[in-house]
């Protein structure tokens, strides 16, 4: 299934006994305003699943835009742009003293603007994910988070945003991870301290094979195999890789 409405990509059928190339991209780390950061790409062979663009509190545009895009700054900024055929853009920020940030964009949605102001809990809803039934259940990834000021995190990991005091300011929320789901914004106003973002959550990569096959990987791959749910076939959950040259050969008995 993929992202942003569009069609379903073919199938995929490798050669046995080849190297494919296989990576997890890691969440965006939890960070203060201005060292924000966005999520890192999640790849097979030729397929790449971007990472998630970063959500801003202040200004700069800079690594907005990703698979899903980040929630604007609550000082206005517009949320950046989703990539074609993998998700939608963030949500804008509402633009008042203070402001709301705009909401992550999910993969089936793009994120709700903020609004009014920081005394209001008007920050943006993250977008929601899409639905996969790959594991043999249906389960929602790449959510976008909901901004700080009770946004709502977008229904695939995304995490919700604290909700605002005056006098009390709270870091974000992570995200879920190996769902590639956004962090949550922080949240507080009047002359508070700021707090940390939420951090972004890991992606995933999902190998479904028939039961006769093996997958097997080198040796900076975690991962688990499901041999039971699915009738005739096994499935592979790929959860962190060390680093971006592990891989993976198939074969059959």
């Amino acid at each position: 299934t993929s992202g942003k409405n569009s069609a379903t990509e073919a199938m995929f059928f490798p050669t046995l006994s080849q190297t494919y190339t296989i990576t997890v991209g890691a969440g965006g780390a939890a960070a203060s305003y201005g060292n924000e950061n966005a999520g890192s790409d999640s790849v097979f062979n030729t397929i790449t699943s971007v990472g998630g663009g970063k959500g801003i509190y202040s200004s700069g545009t800079s690594d907005l835009d990703g698979g899903c895009g980040g929630g604007g700054a609550p000082t206005g900024v517009g949320g950046g742009a989703g990539t074609a055929n993998q998700g939608f853009g963030g949500g804008d920020g509402s633009g008042a003293t203070p402001g709301n940030g705009g909401g992550g964009g999910g993969a089936g949605e793009i994120g709700e603007d903020g609004s009014g102001t920081g005394a209001t809990n008007g920050g943006g809803d993250g977008g929601d994910g899409i639905a996969s039934t790959i594991t043999g259940a249906s389960v929602y990834r790449s959510g976008g988070g909901g901004a700080g000021g009770a946004g709502a995190g977008g229904n695939g990991g995304g995490a919700s945003g604290p909700t605002a005091t005056s006098g009390t300011s709270y870091a974000g929320n992570a995200a879920t991870a190996s769902t590639g789901g956004g962090g949550s914004g922080s949240a507080g106003y009047t002359s508070l301290t700021a707090r940390d973002g939420g951090a972004g959550g890991s992606g995933i990569v999902l190998l479904k094979i028939e039961d006769n096959g093996t997958a097997t990987f080198s040796g900076g791959v975690t991962s688990t195999v499901d041999t039971s749910t699915v009738s005739g076939y096994k499935i592979y959950s790929v959860t962190a890789t060390s680093s971006t040259s592990e891989t993976v050969t198939f074969t059959t008995s």
